[in-house]
């Protein structure tokens, strides 16, 4: 009886291994995908996300600094 338990167990430590395996595998191929898409995007002149969101908020504020001079009186 012994002998099937250990094998079972055995068999348990080696799926967990191969699990584990293809997670690392998953996030290497997930980034190794992401930097060549990031590598094209540069190449065809694309901003990133932050760039994005730096200028996004700089024409916010200069809106919201503009409708307040047009409020403001003369």
């Amino acid at each position: 009886m012994q002998t099937k338990h250990r094998l079972f167990d055995d068999l348990a430590k080696v799926g967990m291994g191969l699990l584990g395996l293809g997670l690392e595998i998953r996030q290497d191929i997930k980034r190794k995908v992401c930097l060549r898409l990031e590598r094209r995007a540069a190449e065809f002149g694309f901003v990133s996300r932050e760039e994005f969101e730096v200028v996004k908020a700089m024409v916010q504020k200069a809106r919201q600094e503009s409708e307040v001079s047009k409020a403001a009186p003369r």
